[in-house]
Parts: C-alpha cells; sequence; structure tokens
C-alpha cells in the first residue's frame, strides 16, 4: 500500500473515531436513534470534503437490531 492510502486510512480512522465519541455524546433518555444517527452521519461527513460514508450508521438498543 502506497503513502497516500495509508494516510487516507488514517484519515477515515480518525473521522470514523470522532463520529463514535461524538455520537455517543447524543445518547440521553427520549433521544430519536434516527437523529443520533442523522447528526452523527452529518458530523462524520463534515470531517473534510475525502470523508464519506461505507455504511449508515448502525445504532440498536441492547441486543434488538
Amino acid at each position: 500500500m502506497d503513502e497516500d492510502a495509508i494516510e487516507k486510512h488514517r484519515r477515515a480512522g480518525k473521522a470514523a473515531a470522532a463520529g463514535l465519541k461524538f455520537g455517543a455524546g447524543l445518547i440521553r433518555e427520549g433521544a430519536s436513534m434516527l437523529e443520533v444517527a442523522d447528526r452523527t452521519e452529518r458530523f462524520i461527513l463534515d470531517q473534510g470534503e475525502d470523508v464519506g460514508l461505507a455504511f449508515p450508521c448502525n445504532i440498536a438498543i441492547d441486543d434488538v437490531a
């Protein structure tokens, strides 16, 4: 893997980690799962022009998918 690809993977990992932290901060009693997912996806996409989503945000309550 060339250095450019490695750097892109690093940026993606940092954006994902920041998104996870941001999304966790939105979790409150009565919070809408859809709103948390939408705001988290928007936050990740706002991390830079070359940052995208491979899959939509996935949120579950306990063992309910």
